[in-house]
């Protein structure tokens, strides 16, 4: 019999590609394996939903609802969201349902650490999984609340609390684990042979963070030594690179 699941992200936020793939590999793979998958997602902090189409802000969520509910009905997940929007009124389930999905469930996954609302404290069992290792850990992305609240703390910063790593843990004890793939969601054919190897990467969302004396940033800053990679490896190699953001995903 499989678990009553529900899960945050931060998807109707942030209506990219990316991200929306990102996390719907966690409803998608568990909704397969037999258990009953929820979502809820909250707005955060003021001005929270970013616009794609526009480049901009807006408190109004409609954009992102209509985004991840078309992708949840591809998979059999309608009706089982609920977002909480800024000026208070809930959209998809009401409230009322999700404090009781909340009572009722097995497990919550807090993925990203982006979400946290009262009633998830009605949830037995707590699990928080950080997608963006040291950001995480050093207070970067906050939302989910202190790590105390959760049974069982998940990192993609799979070298966590081995020799030589200097990743910050927050005090906390975190256990390596990573993006799960449904396989059949994504397109397997044949590359051309003698086509490039691709990729598409943000080259900052958000500025440095300073933590303890040091400065984390992102690929503009930790990038260079890969500049070699081609002329070293003899492959050839093209990126497609995204430049700063003026909308952050942390809250002010």
């Amino acid at each position: 019999m499989g678990l009553r699941i529900l899960c945050s992200g931060y998807l109707i936020r942030h209506p990219v590609g990316g991200l929306i793939w990102h996390h719907l590999q966690y409803l998608v793979g568990l909704h397969r394996l037999g258990h009953e998958v929820y979502y809820v997602e909250d707005a955060g902090w003021p001005q929270s939903c970013y616009l794609p189409e526009s480049d901009s802000v807006s408190s109004d969520p409609g954009y992102g609802i209509g985004y991840l509910t078309a992708a949840l009905e591809s998979h059999g997940l309608q009706k089982r969201w609920c977002y909480l929007a800024e000026d208070g009124t809930s959209h998809g389930m009401e409230r009322e349902t999700l404090a009781e999905i909340c009572r009722s469930s097995d497990l919550y996954l807090n993925l990203s650490n982006m979400n946290w609302i009262p009633e998830l404290e009605l949830c037995r069992r707590r699990v928080l999984v950080d997608t963006d290792p040291v950001f995480t850990q050093i207070g970067s992305h906050g939302l989910g609340g202190p790590f105390s609240r959760y049974q069982a703390l998940f990192t993609y910063g799979e070298n966590v609390h081995q020799p030589g790593c200097e990743m910050p843990v927050g005090g906390a004890r975190w256990l390596p684990t990573r993006q799960p793939v449904v396989l059949d969601l994504w397109d397997a054919s044949p590359a051309v042979a003698d086509g490039a190897m691709t990729s598409v990467i943000n080259w900052t969302a958000y500025g440095d963070c300073r933590h303890e004396g040091r400065v984390y940033g992102q690929k503009d800053r930790e990038f260079a030594p890969y500049f070699s990679l081609p002329a070293e490896s003899g492959e050839c190699m093209e990126l497609a690179v995204g430049g700063g953001a003026s909308w952050s995903p942390a809250a002010p």
